[in-house]
């Protein structure tokens, strides 16, 4: 390389050889550091089209996987919106009628036709279960039971049906509190539950009732009566147990064993209903159908 310092400390010639020189390598430099090799284009242009495409590949990746996730949140508000709506709707007329005068409440008369004896006492004669049917729902009446008799009510489940031993007992365990009033009332739920129909056994009482649905537990059991048609009752069972239960009950009474292997009923009961069954399960909620 040319030394310029040296070239400037020495005497400048109207010639001088060594500028010369050293001026002519700036310029072959210039000219160098001017030039693109082609294989650098070509290569630039690659990165650059393959970087694009990379970028576009991903915003419409993203653009996909938050489209449904905005469509769904846009769902939810227009659902959240017509909630709304509904509630200001009911608000309205809520206050409306806060404004009117009040309507003096008449006292509804119930047509005798409406109400019914199922079952009587065979010692006194006097009703035990009975019903009345108002608009359109149907309300069995059966004896009630206190809680410390119904522990004592699933004591004698436990043990053979025997009207002598079972008077004993109660006596025992009731002590000052037997009367007879509370042993039929006791016999009662018994015969219902260990040698009837358990809870369906009123119902089966009723000449007319034609269909008795069950859909699960927690939903009131729907009857159809002859000129009533279907109604909905106050009877229902508290949990899937329960209905395994009364399940398990049509099934003796057809004498049939069912099982998680086995769970479903499809005969015809003693009392000429058709008994339509499936215990409950990890996959089905128990259900069941009687019809004449």
């Amino acid at each position: 390389m040319v030394d310029y310092k040296e070239i400037l400390e020495e005497p400048i010639f109207l010639v001088n050889d060594y500028l010369e020189k050293g001026q002519q390598e700036l310029e072959i430099i210039l000219k160098e550091l001017k030039k693109k090799p082609s294989e650098y284009e070509s290569k630039a242009k690659f990165l650059r089209d393959y970087t694009n495409f990379i970028f576009n590949a991903y915003r419409l990746q993203k653009s996909a996987r938050i489209k449904p996730q905005l469509e769904e949140q846009e769902r939810q508000k227009q659902e959240l919106k017509r909630q709304l709506e509904i509630k200001k709707q009911e608000l309205i007329a809520k206050i409306s009628s806060l404004q009117m005068p009040k309507a003096i409440p008449q006292p509804i008369k119930l047509n005798k036709t409406l109400q019914r004896d199922l079952i009587l006492s065979k010692v006194s004669n006097k009703t035990l279960a009975s019903r009345k049917i108002v608009d359109n729902t149907y309300e069995l009446i059966e004896p009630f039971l206190k809680d410390e008799e119904r522990i004592l009510l699933e004591k004698l489940k436990t043990q053979d049906f025997n009207e002598e031993k079972i008077k004993q007992t109660l006596q025992e365990e009731l002590k000052d509190n037997f009367n007879e009033e509370t042993y039929e009332r006791l016999r009662y739920h018994l015969v219902r539950d260990k040698l009837s129909y358990g809870p369906l056994s009123a119902l089966l009482e009723e000449k007319n009732v034609s269909e008795i649905i069950c859909n699960g537990p927690n939903e009131p059991l729907t009857i159809n009566i002859k000129n009533r048609g279907n109604l909905s009752t106050n009877i229902s069972y508290l949990t899937s147990e329960a209905v395994n239960e009364q399940i398990n009950i049509l099934a003796t009474k057809a004498k049939t064993i069912l099982s998680e292997d086995k769970p479903f009923l499809d005969t015809m009961l003693p009392n000429k209903f058709h008994v339509q069954a499936n215990l409950g399960t990890e996959f089905s909620k128990p259900r069941f159908i009687l019809h004449k």
